[in-house]
């Protein structure tokens, strides 16, 4: 593997996490999980990791 840096704007870093943070999900459907698209609860937990320390990336499953 060959080293790489992702550079992006802090601008637009704390543009995105403003828009995460004012995030409106709709409601869920009853008994739908991913047959229906990303389930709700899981966008939410994604969105609110996302301006928590580390990030919104899942720690690995051992």
């Amino acid at each position: 593997m060959r080293p790489f840096r992702i550079d992006i704007a802090q601008a637009d870093l704390d543009d995105l996490h403003d828009r995460l943070r004012r995030v409106r999900l709709p409601d869920a459907i009853p008994g739908t999980e991913w047959e229906m698209g990303v389930p709700v609860d899981y966008l939410a937990e994604l969105a609110a990791r996302s301006h928590q320390p580390g990030g919104p990336v899942r720690p690995p499953i051992a």
